[in-house]
């Protein structure tokens, strides 16, 4: 995980800022590479999701 506030580097989830609320965009593709399964409904709340 990461935040916007570290640099562009991003992992699986990335926290932004956006319109005063803490979202997140989602590399569902870096999740799967180690093994790791993102919820659908997780997915569904994501600002983005890179499959």
């Amino acid at each position: 995980m990461t935040d916007s506030t570290r640099g562009s580097t991003r992992g699986m989830i990335h926290f932004v800022v956006f319109q005063n609320r803490v979202r997140f965009h989602i590399d569902a593709q870096q999740a799967s590479e180690n093994g790791l399964a993102i919820s659908s409904k997780l997915l569904a709340l994501g600002l983005s999701v890179k499959r």
